[in-house]
């Protein structure tokens, strides 16, 4: 809120939804309980185990940013995790340059009830039930940079809407758009967009997602209107930016557009370090 003047409200950035009248909508602060903090340059490491199966997980659980606001996780390495990175009901949060190693487990990131937060630079490197997730109205997220054996963009319902994965390698395509939660309604809400995801995307597999976004590379043919509900799908092989994101942030600061970021290495097999 950049100003108030009797009962009008001047915002510094537009809306994502409509405001009617007839709602009666109600404003509240976005001031979260705790600000500023961080975890970065280390390595979790839990003991190897065999996955117990869905739902029957010990609790090796790693990080949690619980209605958080402008925090960060940096440079962390997490081994053999049944959760790795959650950002909870958490606002302006980055988890940058992460990876996920040893077996998998039931998240590798979750995004519930985010808004603003952005997980960039990450690698997959096992295969958990939910890899890159979106759930309770999480919008305005991002998920860019990243790269996995085999990724799925996991939605929990909840009506998530108006996220972005950009420049994701999801290694084997088969599992992209396997999704999960209570059986309730759509898996998400309206808007979600997929930008330049590698190999190559496929919409074999696709739930029927409402104003959903694909631009980039594809196998699948363009003439798909009728099948799905609204989708707006692009196959362009050499796409330009490559990072959505990222030029839309150099758009808004007007600077020029950054290089292309670097991912961080796989780990040296038996390493315990994060490099």
């Amino acid at each position: 809120v950049r100003e108030v003047r009797g009962n009008r409200v001047d915002f510094g950035r537009p809306l994502r939804l409509d405001v009617r009248p007839e709602w009666n909508a109600e404003i509240w602060s976005a001031e979260l309980p705790i600000q500023e903090v961080g975890v970065e340059h280390l390595t979790i490491e839990f003991p190897v185990m065999e996955y117990p199966g869905h739902h029957n997980e010990p609790g090796q659980n790693a990080i949690s940013l619980g209605y958080t606001m402008n925090s960060w996780v940096r440079e962390v390495a997490i081994l053999n995790s049944d959760n790795g990175i959650f950002f909870w009901y958490a606002r302006f949060c980055t988890a940058e340059d992460i990876v996920i190693a040893g077996r998998g487990g039931h998240y590798a990131f979750n995004l519930g009830g985010a808004q603003d937060s952005l997980v960039t630079r990450f690698r997959i490197e096992n295969k958990s039930v939910h890899d890159t997730s979106l759930s309770n109205m999480a919008n305005g997220n991002v998920y860019s940079w990243g790269k996995g054996r085999s990724i799925n963009f996991d939605h929990h319902r909840g009506a998530a809407y108006q996220n972005l994965a950009s420049h994701i390698d999801v290694g084997r395509v088969r599992r992209m758009w396997v999704s999960s939660g209570t059986p309730s309604g759509h898996y998400t809400a309206a808007n979600e967009t997929y930008w330049n995801i590698l190999p190559r995307s496929t919409l074999r597999r696709l739930l029927p997602w409402p104003a959903m976004n694909i631009i980039g590379p594809s196998g699948e043919s363009a003439n798909i209107e009728g099948e799905w509900y609204d989708i707006w799908f692009e196959p362009i092989m050499e796409l330009e930016p490559e990072d959505l994101h990222l030029a839309q942030l150099a758009r808004r600061l007007d600077r020029p557009l950054p290089p292309p970021p670097v991912l961080p290495p796989p780990l040296p097999t038996g390493s315990r370090a994060v490099r």
